[in-house]
């Protein structure tokens, strides 16, 4: 199952045998493996030179949230490396799984304000980075309206004429909602730290109860897209927002910058997953009479 040159150069690095792998769920574009040996178990991912690149801004995302959260559990990265075949694979901490309750739910509200309480004068990242296999263009941008419509949406777009996933009828409707994005988004929001793809498949709990999160695509930006996309994909835990409003309350006007702020992730879904998602696209578009 894991390759031989990778399996080598795993145990090269870690000084040890792998013992045994064993199939999880997890790895999304690639393959994901629990790993044993003799010290101990972690978990790995591994996939060609297209998988692999993902890796790389994978291991700065983690390491960026871990030094923002503390009532967060972030999985700590053990190794990144690359076969001479551009094949990779990325090791991370085992994360023994337990239940979700409402405490820990809370806990994440708790822990992700206290995540985006980490800020900065420009919105974007120091380096681009992924969104599933998309690449995410980030660079420094002073303006959040120029930032969302540019970095965000427009490249969206764009990919998915490329591939033949836009319908022209789109043209209309979303050049509209480009034109008038000051009126729906704040010009100058604060530049918070975001998890950037925070959706149930992201986040875990360990056997403790704490809340672990998983798969960033982090930058500076509107706090509200983390928000936003935590209602996208089946809604976290009541508790999880009840707790987060404590600490960082929504301001009027949500609901609307909500359906803006997924809208990036439905384009994405639609590059990378195919017309399925076409329907959810056209309806926030058509939504939006700016």
């Amino acid at each position: 199952m894991l390759p031989l040159d990778i399996r080598q150069r795993l145990e090269y690095e870690l000084g040890e045998k792998v013992q045994e792998v064993s199939p999880v769920s997890g790895g999304c574009i690639g393959t994901a493996a629990k790993l044993r040996t003799g010290s101990g178990v972690f978990f790995a991912k591994w996939g060609n030179p297209d998988v692999a690149r993902t890796f790389s801004t994978e291991r700065i995302g983690l390491r960026s949230l871990l030094e923002a959260a503390h009532l967060i559990r972030i999985p700590e990265v053990v190794a990144e490396f690359y076969a001479d075949s551009g094949d990779g694979i990325l090791v991370l901490e085992w994360i023994e799984e337990g239940q979700y309750t409402t405490e820990s739910w809370a806990r994440l509200g708790r822990g992700l304000a206290e995540i985006h309480e980490t800020n900065n004068e420009l919105y974007g990242f120091s380096s681009d980075n992924f969104i599933g296999a998309s690449v995410q263009s980030n660079g420094w941008e002073a303006n959040w309206v120029v930032f969302f419509r540019e970095k965000r949406l427009i490249p969206q777009m764009k990919m998915a004429r490329s591939r033949g996933l836009w319908r022209s009828a789109w043209d209309a409707d979303f050049n509209r909602l480009l034109d008038g994005l000051e009126a729906v988004l704040p010009e100058n929001p604060g530049a918070s730290f975001v998890h950037g793809d925070l959706w149930k498949g992201n986040v875990l709990v360990d056997s403790n109860g704490i809340p672990v999160l998983v798969d960033p695509a982090v930058y500076y930006g509107h706090h509200e897209v983390d928000i936003a996309m935590s209602l996208l994909f089946g809604e976290f835990g009541r508790s999880f927002y009840d707790s987060y409003a404590e600490s960082c309350p929504l301001e009027d006007g949500f609901s609307q910058r909500r359906e803006v702020y997924n809208l990036y992730h439905l384009l994405n879904h639609l590059n990378l997953f195919g017309s399925s998602y076409g329907s959810a696209v056209e309806i926030i578009l058509r939504s939006f009479e700016i």
